[in-house]
């Protein structure tokens, strides 16, 4: 057994909570985006200031890397909301979206 196992683990356990309150974190957005649409008849809000703006959210939150949500409107439509996840860079492959399925935490290494 290694002695890096406990921080292994907790390393884990502290970045699947990221990702769990980034994921709520996308969720809440996308809602206030909807509350912004009801408000503004049918209007997606193309940012958080217009959130902001518009009274839904008093300040712009920020995801656990401290990087801004994105709101994404597609064909005059709201699609949902998303954050760049770890990397902080849009469109990789780590980026949590409210449109996803939430990924299953990854299984712990059986030899551990």
């Amino acid at each position: 057994r290694s002695t890096l196992f406990p921080y292994t683990t907790l390393f884990r356990s502290f970045s699947d909570a990221q990702s769990d309150t980034a994921r709520n974190g996308v969720t809440g957005v996308a809602q206030n985006a909807e509350m912004y649409m009801l408000k503004k008849k049918g209007k997606c809000p193309k940012d958080m200031k217009a959130l902001r703006t518009a009274g839904i959210i008093k300040k712009e939150s920020k995801d656990p890397w401290g990087n801004g949500y994105k709101i994404v409107c597609e064909d005059g439509g709201l699609k949902g909301a998303s954050s760049a996840g770890k990397d902080g860079e849009w469109d990789s492959e780590d980026d949590i979206n409210s449109w996803d399925e939430a990924k299953p935490a990854e299984d712990e290494d059986e030899n551990n």
